[in-house]
């Protein structure tokens, strides 16, 4: 099942995740498995917190991750732990795509919030 497939059409694209609140203690990693095939100037995508104590989205609430840019479906897991401590509430999410050119072709098939035990040395996605 397809939930977003889109083409970019400006050039700040993004999707905002408007999810019910929880707890970095309830679901720790982003889970979002997609493919790409991007006209980019650079490859480094960004996920931006909302938390309880924010009016709106800020850099102070970011993190990073790089994408697989081969047209083929992958398996990105995102820790959440750097949004704040167990107790932080997240109201919000925002999936930026930086350096994506105007007509930049993108699939994501599944995204979702996990829980995750970290006090494994290998954990479970």
């Amino acid at each position: 099942m397809l939930l977003f497939p889109s083409t970019t059409t400006g050039s700040d694209p993004y999707i905002q995740l408007n999810l019910n609140k929880f707890s970095l203690d309830e679901f720790n990693y982003l889970s979002i498995t997609m493919k790409s095939s991007y006209n980019a100037t650079g490859t480094s995508h960004v996920i931006y917190a909302q938390t309880d104590d924010m009016s709106n989205f800020s850099q102070s609430a970011i993190t990073s991750f790089r994408l697989i840019e081969d047209g083929e479906y992958h398996v990105y897991n995102i820790p959440l732990s750097c949004f704040g401590e167990p107790d932080e509430i997240i109201t919000n999410l925002r999936l930026d795509f930086d350096g994506v050119l105007e007509g930049s072709d993108y699939e994501i098939s599944d995204i979702k919030l996990v829980k995750v035990d970290t006090s494994k040395q290998f954990p479970d996605l």
